[in-house]
């Protein structure tokens, strides 16, 4: 509920500010919410025991999911502090610095998805 929330809330500070940094921090955060409801499911099959049908040969502490999730959430501290920087640069009156930042945290999610 609370990655819903926040991809909503920044979503509209992005809208009504027009700061291409928070807008694809918007997008980014959506993405991840997607991503976690898939990880969700998919981990809620893989919980299941084995059957004549399904073997199951996944190690309880080698899980694909949770080092996704970690990967995950370390580029969402990374594209925040960026997004963070650019709003503190145009702050100052370096505007060019929201595009930049919004730059950056594509550069972040292309990085993490190769």
């Amino acid at each position: 509920m609370a990655a819903i929330f926040l991809s909503v809330f920044k979503l509209i500070i992005g809208l009504l500010t027009g700061s291409l940094g928070i807008l694809s921090e918007a997008l980014h955060s959506i993405l991840d919410l997607f991503a976690a409801v898939i990880n969700y499911f998919s981990v809620r099959v893989s919980d299941k025991p084995a059957d004549i049908d399904h073997h199951f040969t996944a190690k309880k502490y080698n899980s694909q999911a949770l080092e996704a999730d970690a990967l995950h959430f370390s580029s969402d501290i990374w594209s925040s502090a960026v997004v963070l920087l650019g709003l503190i640069c145009a702050n100052f009156g370096y505007f060019f610095a929201g595009p930049v930042a919004a730059l950056f945290v594509a550069i972040i999610i292309l990085y993490v998805t190769y």
